[in-house]
């Protein structure tokens, strides 16, 4: 089925869902509430993005997240020390790189 618009819902595991979202990209995660740790379930009409309009955000916790940002940290710093030469090479050879999938 195709829908017009990204949807997610929201809600615990439950095999009426399951049943009829079984096209759907599903994503498991724990979850406080008032009785402790329970499994929460994303349902997702559309496929995983390949482009973020955030990336502080991307992990899968904070242990991640925190890899990642000393990542590009230093990716960053070592770019910066790198002359201008250097600089466009790099920058030419990610463009090649790109258009060449």
């Amino acid at each position: 089925m195709c829908w017009p618009v990204k949807v997610i819902l929201s809600h615990y595991p439950c095999d009426l869902y399951n049943t009829l979202l079984k096209d759907w990209r599903i994503h498991d995660f724990e979850a406080m509430t008032r009785n402790g740790k329970r499994t929460e379930r994303l349902y997702m009409n559309y496929p995983e993005p390949d482009q973020l309009h955030d990336y502080r955000y991307l992990g899968k916790d904070f242990r991640e997240r925190e890899l990642y940002k000393k990542m590009r940290s230093n990716v960053v710093n070592k770019f910066k020390r790198m002359n201008i030469l250097e600089r466009n090479m790099i920058l030419e050879s990610l463009k090649e790189s790109w258009h060449h999938k």
